[in-house]
């Protein structure tokens, strides 16, 4: 509810907002709830999937053969997230990790309405290149 129904209302959760982040679309939109609800479904997918592996009272695996398929797709998820997306964002000329890629989704940064335009801060080395 809290990555999905918040961000899907305001544009982002709390911390986002502290951070000056909201998610939206590629062309500014602001995300839907599916495409929010799958894109914090894989991000968090290491965390539930964990949880319904622990949560397997006894693992009876000549009767229910479909109960491997937790441990496996817990190690995907921790491969996805844990490797492919940090060096998805370290080598894409994007920097998008790939939950954001499915989702076409990504991070704005918020400008506050009436912040001044900062103007380029000139090195004083330029400055003595310059003769100035």
């Amino acid at each position: 509810m809290w990555f999905v129904v918040l961000p899907a209302v305001t544009g982002s959760t709390p911390g986002k907002r502290a951070m000056l982040l909201r998610v939206t679309r590629r062309g500014g939109r602001r995300a839907g709830p599916v495409a929010l609800l799958v894109r914090n479904g894989v991000l968090l997918s290491p965390l539930w999937l964990t949880w319904l592996v622990l949560d397997l009272d006894h693992w009876d695996l000549g009767n229910h053969p479909e109960r491997l398929l937790l441990p496996v797709a817990l190690a995907a998820s921790v491969f996805v997230v844990g490797v492919w997306t940090p060096l998805a964002v370290l080598l894409d000329d994007e920097h998008r990790a790939p939950y954001e890629r499915l989702t076409r989704t990504v991070n704005t940064a918020v400008v506050p309405p009436g912040t001044p335009e900062q103007a380029p801060v000139t090195a004083p080395a330029e400055k003595v290149l310059k003769g100035q």
